[in-house]
């Protein structure tokens, strides 16, 4: 085991995760056709994901740990998490009977897992403990942001002698998955 020991003073101990974590997806597809019965399709799609595993501890584990003042531990998850996506299709056409078809999609999706944690562990025994001349304060704490963000844009279009037909379809999904434990 380890001692530590203060004459004066406090004992302060500090575990922090603020990390910045950015996922972009983009996609895009154009189709055009022209000329007799011109028909053109375009699918488009985007995915952007993020996972983040992470446990920030702060503790005292079968150690030896005299203040004169307080002992703190604190333990804090304060990042940033961004996932955005975009999909794009753009199809046209023209001429005798013309047909245009679109179709787009986005996908974004978060997974958070986090283990935020002020602890003191195995402490009775010879050459163990925990004493201090002030308070023992134990604090974790997670305020983690989390932005997620998906659009899809689809256009069709058709036009010529006889008429034309066009169709266009955008589809997108935004997830955050986040499972935390805090304990002090």
């Amino acid at each position: 085991g380890c001692n530590v020991a203060t004459a004066s003073g406090s004992v302060k101990l500090k575990a922090l995760d603020d990390s910045t974590v950015w996922a972009v997806g983009g996609g895009i597809a154009v189709g055009a056709a022209a000329s007799g019965s011109g028909t053109t399709g375009a699918v488009g799609g985007a995915v952007a994901t993020n996972t983040v595993v992470n446990q920030i501890k702060a503790y005292i584990d079968a150690a030896k740990v005299t203040s004169a003042g307080s002992v703190e531990l604190t333990a804090t998850s304060s990042g940033t998490t961004t996932a955005v996506s975009v999909g794009a299709a753009v199809a046209v056409s023209a001429g005798a009977g013309a047909q245009a078809f679109a179709g787009s999609g986005s996908v974004s999706l978060n997974t958070i897992v986090n283990t935020v944690a002020a602890y003191i562990t195995n402490s009775t025994g010879t050459g163990k403990g925990v004493s201090a001349g002030g308070a023992i304060k134990l604090l974790a704490t997670d305020t983690t942001h989390v932005i997620v963000g998906a659009g899809a844009l689809s256009v069709g279009a058709s036009g010529g002698a006889g008429g034309g037909t066009s169709g266009a379809v955008g589809v997108s999904v935004a997830t955050n998955v986040l499972t935390t434990t805090v304990s002090a």
